[in-house]
């Protein structure tokens, strides 16, 4: 029997890893070149390597279609015998929104978790995995009891332990801001002839309504009107019918 000497065998061992290296390079550079000109693909989070001559595509996709498609974009690039299909389907609920397209098991749970939870002042909302078992929750809110309680649905999401709460809260005009924006809103619904005999001052969030108005369906619509006024949280009605002293109290 006779052996290489022991200068050669290192070289040969350092050419096949070469070689190995070289193929292992041009794989994955192929698979993640057809997987980047097949997508976008919605809501995928997917990781490619390569090992031992076969690439192995990982991670989660929205739908079964997308998990197929993948399929035949490696079959092509590659030849069915060198690669390995390991991703799952993750299906997003309605609405659900992720800034990098991306639907993990975890955010998906916390998304109907928030959903179930429904609560009142919460305007728009984005949930997305930031770590491995932390999720980063974005939108906006009424009030920090509002922030506190979508902040509390999402840690009890099954795989959760931390939150980062980016959510801000909705801000308001107040004093003379939303007195013009009152007034510039109701030129714009055009009551003007309700508003004759009326007087309005604003404090905070509160509008004061005086002054006199001709029937109930004139002050009804302008009480609707100022409603509508995104800031408003209170109206003060002082006003009175025609020259009846008739107050309506608060609204």
């Amino acid at each position: 029997m006779s052996y290489l000497p022991f200068k050669h065998t290192l070289l040969l061992i350092s050419f096949m890893f070469l070689v190995t290296g070289c193929s292992q390079k041009t794989l994955l550079h192929r698979a993640e070149q057809a997987y980047d000109q097949a997508g976008p693909f919605v809501n995928s989070n997917v990781t490619i390597e390569a090992t031992g001559g076969v690439v192995t595509v990982r991670g989660t996709v929205g739908s079964q279609q997308d998990r197929n498609e993948i399929d035949i974009v490696m079959a092509d690039a590659l030849g069915q015998d060198n690669f390995t299909n390991e991703l799952k389907v993750v299906r997003a609920p309605e609405g659900f929104r992720d800034t990098q397209l991306v639907v993990s098991p975890i955010a998906v749970e916390a998304f109907k978790k928030i959903q179930r939870l429904k609560p009142e002042g919460l305007y728009e909302f984005k949930v997305r995995q930031i770590g491995k078992s932390r999720l980063l929750l974005e939108g906006e809110v009424e009030s920090s009891t509002v922030r506190k309680q979508v902040e509390e649905a999402v840690l009890s999401a099954r795989g959760v332990t931390s939150v980062e709460n980016d959510m801000t809260m909705r801000q308001y005009p107040s004093g003379a801001e939303l007195y013009e924006l009152v007034r510039d809103t109701l030129v714009k619904n055009k009551p003007a002839l309700a508003l004759r005999d009326a007087r309005m001052r604003v404090e905070g969030s509160r509008v004061i309504l005086g002054g006199e108005f001709p029937d109930h369906q004139s002050l009804d619509h302008v009480l609707s009107v100022i409603r509508s006024v995104q800031g408003v949280e209170e109206i003060d009605n002082r006003s009175r019918l025609n020259s009846e002293s008739q107050s309506s109290g608060l609204y």
